[in-house]
C-alpha cells in the first residue's frame, strides 16, 4: 500500500487462526501503520498498529489471530496522519 511518498505492507500470510503480516513502513512526514483481521461475517477479530514514525523507516512481523473456524478472512491495513485520521486503508482478502 502506498499514500505519497509513504508506503506500509509487504508480505500477508494466511494460516488456519491468524495472518502474519511483514511490514516496512517508510513515513513520509508522520505516519502510523494499522492492520485490522476480520471472519467472514465482518467481526474484527485483532488489531494492531505501530507507534507515530516520522521521516523514517520501521519493519516488523505481527501475528493477528481469528481463532475461530475458517480463521481470518481478509485483513485492512490503513496509514494515518500525524492527527491519527486514516488517509488510506486497502482491503486483502484471503485467497
Amino acid at each position: 500500500m502506498r499514500y505519497g511518498a509513504s508506503y506500509g505492507v509487504r508480505t500477508i500470510r494466511w494460516h488456519q487462526r491468524s495472518a502474519d503480516v511483514d511490514y516496512s513502513l517508510k513515513a513520509s512526514n508522520c505516519r502510523r501503520l494499522y492492520v485490522f483481521v476480520y471472519d467472514a461475517n465482518g467481526t474484527d477479530h485483532s488489531r494492531r498498529s505501530t507507534s507515530l514514525h516520522c521521516n523514517d523507516v520501521s519493519s516488523s512481523t505481527w501475528n493477528l489471530t481469528a481463532d475461530l473456524p475458517g480463521g481470518p478472512h481478509y485483513v485492512v491495513i490503513c496509514l494515518a496522519d500525524e492527527l491519527d485520521h486514516y488517509v488510506s486503508c486497502e482491503q486483502y482478502n484471503r485467497p
